[in-house]
């Protein structure tokens, strides 16, 4: 805090209200303050919280892109901003966003360079088409295993025959 000689007569004003007793109940400028800076404190950890977090989901989403090997488009219209710009978004199973601009022109751009807000957007478009992925690879594996189950059956009659 400045000498009391430094102070122009605002800032003496502004000081002496922080200061001043008010009545019970009443909100001071100080409480206000104290508020805010409670508040900036709290957003601060949540940034740094979400930045961790946005973190983690990239770190497992990624080896989880790969073993699915296929790309997601991704609706433009999500980021109203870019949406003028680009004609299409494709989420690429290395966790590269190919984005294709005017007259062409291909940028890239990994999950990693992304908040997590456009990181959620991203997730709520892609996840319901891994999930129908995954879904039919569980239905394919479950043919599979049942013909070769049929198989052995039949091959175990046919070596019995021979017996």
């Amino acid at each position: 805090m400045l000498p009391e000689e430094k102070l122009s007569s605002d800032d003496r004003r502004f000081q002496s209200s922080l200061e001043s007793e008010d009545p019970p109940g009443s909100v001071t400028i100080s409480d206000e303050l104290d508020d805010l800076e409670q508040e900036l404190s709290e957003v601060r950890e949540l940034a740094r919280i979400e930045k961790t977090l946005t973190r983690e989901v990239i770190g497992a989403l990624k080896p989880l892109l790969r073993q699915l090997s296929t790309g997601f488009e991704i609706r433009a219209s999500l980021f109203p901003k870019l949406e003028p710009v680009v004609s299409r978004m494709v989420l690429m199973p290395d966790g590269v966003i190919i984005l294709e601009v005017a007259e062409g022109k291909v940028r890239t751009r990994p999950l990693e360079d992304l908040s997590a807000e456009s990181l959620v957007k991203i997730l709520g478009e892609i996840l319901p088409s891994m999930l129908k992925i995954v879904s039919e690879e569980r239905s394919e594996a479950f043919e599979r295993k049942d013909a070769l189950e049929v198989v052995v059956s039949r091959l175990r009659r046919v070596n019995f025959d021979f017996e």
